[in-house]
């Protein structure tokens, strides 16, 4: 059931009874931004749950987590953020011109923070197994073309 009354005459006529024109709101470029940071937020939360890197004390640690009660602010901070974002975009006109090229800015967007949220999760561990000693350079021995008997096989050859 529509009310007959369109977008633009009800701009109008708040622009009528306010002091002046509308006040305009965040750029697309502005809300769009403020997502994928609410998002990287979000993402820091989860890994930093996981691998425990950004605290200097953690009060429950266990071999599968770590956890600190800042963690639950970051994440419901970028949880709060990207929904406010999301509410800010779903009101904004989705045929306006751009809509496309800021929907693949932002698909980029969060196939970066992805593959960056990948690389922290696997590299915070293989740093701290450098950092202590535990894995060094030697195993890349192995893929060298010598075999390692000096080039030559010790098996004694087959006689037939």
């Amino acid at each position: 059931m529509r009310s007959g009354y369109s977008r633009t005459t009800i701009r109008e006529a708040n622009e009528k009874l306010s002091w002046g024109p509308a006040v305009a709101g965040p750029d697309t470029v502005q809300v769009i931004a403020g997502f994928v940071l609410s998002l990287a937020l979000a993402l820091l939360a989860l890994v930093d749950f996981r691998r425990g890197f950004l605290f200097a004390a953690y009060p429950a640690r266990s071999l599968f987590y770590a956890f600190n009660p800042w963690q639950l602010l970051l994440f419901a901070m970028g949880v709060a953020g990207m929904f406010v974002c999301y509410r800010v975009l779903r009101g904004r006109d989705a045929n306006a011109s751009g809509a496309a090229r800021d929907l693949k800015a932002l698909t980029f967007a969060i196939l970066a923070l992805l593959v960056v949220d990948l690389f922290t999760y696997r590299g915070v561990p293989a740093a701290r197994s450098v950092a202590s000693g535990r894995i060094n350079v030697d195993w890349l021995n192995a893929f060298r073309g010598d075999p390692p008997g000096g080039g030559r096989s010790r098996r004694p050859r087959a006689t037939c």
